[in-house]
């Protein structure tokens, strides 16, 4: 049997952005404008996007999962889940147009990040791009904003639950088949 958690979904959303991060920053920000962006978040799942905000160095990244985007779909003895994973990042600026300029481009960096590998190295087969949003939050004991994105992505994974294949490390079962023939009856004379 083969089972996929939502936790495998997150972590493989995490990795992409991790690791397509850097390239997308110097692809497609000037130089300039990639140097306002040196320190990548670390990345790691949350409860909530919102648990960011408990950090105390700033910019800082998180995945997380409300659950599925809709019902998953029986493919015979298989099934297909198709999960919201939201991707986001805290950050501080030192004014409120200087943090919802922060905001916003790590929002912009974070879909082409995911987008990069919309297979996820594999374990999806399908990435839609499904929403963004933005907060400040006004952090008055240090005369400061902190902002946070979230970028959310549908990512279906085929054959969650597979109840076909064998475990990978458990013993598997075989049965002995039985042919049945039936014939109708034969008529009497």
């Amino acid at each position: 049997m083969r089972i996929i958690s939502v936790s495998d979904v997150c972590r493989a959303t995490a990795d992409a952005a991790a690791q397509n991060l850097p390239a997308v920053l110097a692809g497609g920000f000037t130089a300039e404008k990639a140097a306002r962006y040196p320190r990548m978040p670390k990345w790691g799942q949350v409860p909530t996007l919102e648990a960011l905000l408990t950090q105390a160095n700033f910019p800082t990244g998180g995945v997380t999962s409300p659950g599925l985007a809709v019902p998953p779909k029986r493919n015979g003895r298989n099934y297909d889940a198709p999960w919201r994973i939201s991707v986001g990042i805290y950050d501080r600026g030192s004014d409120w147009s200087d943090t919802a300029d922060r905001v916003r481009d790590w929002a912009a960096l974070l879909r082409a990040a995911v987008l990069s590998d919309t297979t996820l190295g594999g374990l999806a087969s399908a990435m839609t791009w499904a929403g963004e949003e933005y907060r400040q939050i006004p952090d008055a004991s240090n005369g400061r904003t902190i902002g946070g994105c979230a970028v959310a992505f549908d990512i279906t994974v085929r054959n969650v639950v597979d109840l076909a294949a064998p475990a990978p490390d458990g013993p598997i079962a075989t049965t002995a088949r039985t042919r049945v023939t039936v014939r109708p009856p034969q008529a009497q004379e």
